[in-house]
Order: C-alpha cells, then sequence, then structure tokens
C-alpha cells in the first residue's frame, strides 16, 4: 500500500478531523489513527502540528469512587454465625501437586 504525502496545511487538516469525532486521549494514538489511513507522517511532526494548532487532547477521567460512608461489617460473637473457605495448594519434592480446602469459623478460627 502506498502513503500519501501532503503539504503541512493539509496535514493540519487531517489532525483535526478526529477531534470531530473520535475521542483522543493521547497523540500517540492519534499518530496510530493517522498512520492506519496511509498517511505518511513522523510522529515529532503530528506533535509539533498539533502542538501549533493550539489543539489540545482530551484528558482521561478520573477513577469513579464511592459516594458516602460504607456500612461497618457486622460484628461476628457466637461461633458457627460465618465461615470461610480457601484453597491451598503446594508441591512436594517429587514434584507431585495438590490442593486442600480450608473451612475456617471466623470467630474460633478453627477448622
Amino acid at each position: 500500500m502506498k502513503r500519501k504525502q501532503f503539504s503541512e496545511e493539509q496535514n493540519i487538516g487531517i489532525l483535526k478531523e478526529p477531534e470531530a469525532g473520535a475521542v483522543v486521549t493521547d497523540l500517540c494514538r492519534l499518530h496510530i489513527l493517522v498512520r492506519r489511513d496511509g498517511i505518511a507522517i513522523n510522529r515529532k511532526k503530528t506533535q509539533r502540528l498539533y502542538r501549533e494548532e493550539g489543539l489540545t487532547v482530551s484528558r482521561r477521567k478520573g477513577r469513579k469512587r464511592a459516594v458516602g460512608a460504607r456500612a461497618p461489617a457486622p460484628v461476628l460473637a457466637l461461633p458457627n454465625q460465618r465461615w470461610s473457605l480457601d484453597f491451598v495448594h503446594d508441591q512436594m519434592v517429587t514434584g507431585r501437586r495438590f490442593r486442600i480446602l480450608n473451612i475456617v469459623d471466623d470467630v474460633t478460627r478453627e477448622c
């Protein structure tokens, strides 16, 4: 597939196209999108043209955090109210592997 060579004005127009539709969160992604269209442009040139035109890359949104206070964990006073299950696995010296299911009472810590 032959790559196309364009002037700087045409490259600027091409760089502005993704802003109208797709959300680009970093310039590397924008450069990949432009190269995928078959346009031969250097990564540094992409960054320079983008910066000179005053275009901004949309910032990534932060992680959503839980709103409000969490309910405290219920206090367990009596045995046999809650049990925990856990698989434990190991390997013997001979290379044989084994798995064990541990079941533990959360209050008394007995199996």
